[in-house]
């Protein structure tokens, strides 16, 4: 009898690991953890929007609800709780303050493994480490971006005026954000977004408990098939 109970605690138990029921509330089972991370470590997530609008706006808060609802419709912005804001530049706000990125804060494609940079400075030093080259169904993405902003984040013929800064998404140099050229502000164009900070989840006692105790369970298991 109690083998019968056992096998069916651990089934019950395996099912509830499965759901993710044993996971902390800030896991995001719609996003990925980098593997590289450790828990409890920051990071940022950052894609090209499959989507596209115009340039023609000069308020901020256009661009970051566009960005947002690109994220939303996938299933990886307000649903899971995280905010996404515009990697561009508006005659008013720099890239660097509006798309904030930790000091020391990584930032990863949406395949959870690519890092494009290490933290602030790294970001905007004038080159990232791999091209931003996904969108928000990890599909590649090889166009135009608008930007508005310099390699450093400032603004540069920036959304909303009469020329707008451009980047390329192939490219993982300083044109990943500003390259040559200004097309018409009423071109429709993707944009770059990047997440808000985001947390390695930690695993709660009661999670690390049920793990150690349904690892008891198999060992008897194991005990009673040899016996």
């Amino acid at each position: 009898m109690s083998s019968i109970i056992e096998n069916r605690f651990f089934r019950v138990v395996a099912a509830c690991a499965v759901a993710g029921l044993f996971h902390p509330a800030f896991a995001l089972d719609s996003l990925p953890v980098p593997p590289s991370l450790n828990p409890g470590d920051p990071y940022h997530l950052a894609f090209v929007t499959s989507t596209t609008r115009d340039a023609t706006s000069s308020d901020m808060s256009d661009y970051n609800d566009f960005v947002q609802a690109t994220a939303d419709a996938a299933g990886i912005g307000s649903s899971v709780g995280v905010d996404w804001f515009a990697i561009a530049s508006t005659p008013s706000v720099h890239a660097r303050d509006n798309a904030i990125v930790g000091t020391t804060t990584p930032v990863f494609l949406l395949d959870g493994t690519t890092k494009i940079a290490d933290g602030f400075s790294d970001i905007w030093d004038g080159t990232i480490d791999f091209p931003l080259n996904l969108n928000e169904v990890l599909l590649p993405h090889d166009f135009v971006v608008w930007t508005g902003s310099l390699s450093t984040g400032f603004s540069d013929f920036p959304l909303g005026g009469e020329l707008v800064a451009f980047g390329n998404s192939v490219v993982m140099t300083s044109a990943w954000i500003h390259f040559d050229g200004t097309p018409s502000t009423s071109s429709l164009l993707p944009l770059y977004a990047l997440s808000s900070s985001l947390v390695v989840p930690v695993p709660s006692a009661f999670g690390l408990w049920m793990v150690g105790f349904t690892g008891l369970v198999i060992q008897q298991q194991r005990r009673r098939r040899r016996d």
